[in-house]
């Protein structure tokens, strides 16, 4: 039973749901944003772009004030983790300023506190342009919050911002007793040369 116990544990931290990207098109490859073919990420003046530094595609917040964001489903009390990759546009505009913020997306004006950041005041990006940095923080969800809209927004008066390789994902924290509602299940136990499993939700 122990040899199951840790096999079921060590599944559980690489499989149902772990490292899976809960946003869509968080790399941009998938053309312009909001319209279709992916409707997923809103916001105003914004595009997609083929970044001139990387030649890839990138979403981009365009000249002066500008947001793009996309929802997500979340279950309370789990932790998710958010990292992106951004690059401030050298332009006319004077500033380099954003905050990136998790917010309750049933209630927009509600930020959430967030971990490697400035807590409720979000994600404060580095104002150097034309380098590409990486951004990443953890948002623990508060009770009754089921779904979290990741904002990336800046006031006028700034410069553009390129967006890459956007991802959240479910911290791989959980424990045996976590299996139950996914309604895991191994057998035989003992098991000497195979051992079947399924679960409620898919195993990949």
């Amino acid at each position: 039973m122990k040899k199951i116990t840790f096999l079921i544990t060590l599944l559980l931290a690489f499989s149902i749901s772990f490292g899976q990207n809960l946003l869509t098109n968080g790399g941009f490859e998938s053309g312009g944003v909001p319209v279709s073919p992916v409707p997923s990420w809103s916001g105003f003046k914004n595009r997609v772009v083929t970044d001139d530094l990387t030649s890839s595609l990138s979403g981009q917040v365009e000249n002066g004030d500008g947001s793009l964001f996309q929802a997500f489903a979340v279950t309370s009390g789990q932790t998710y983790s958010v990292s992106f990759d951004y690059r401030w546009v050298t332009s006319a505009a004077a500033n380099s300023v954003m905050t990136v913020r998790a917010k309750d997306n049933d209630v927009p004006a509600t930020n959430l506190d967030i971990t490697g950041g400035d807590s409720s005041n979000g994600f404060t990006l580095n104002a150097d342009v034309d380098q590409w940095f990486s951004g990443s923080f953890s948002v623990t969800i508060p009770t009754g919050v089921t779904s979290v809209r990741l904002l990336f927004f800046k006031a006028n008066g700034n410069k553009p911002l390129n967006l890459d390789n956007v991802s959240v994902t479910l911290d791989a924290t959980a424990s045996v007793q976590d299996l139950a509602k996914f309604s895991f299940n191994a057998y035989p136990n003992p098991a000497k040369d195979i051992i079947n499993l399924s679960a409620a939700k898919n195993i990949d």
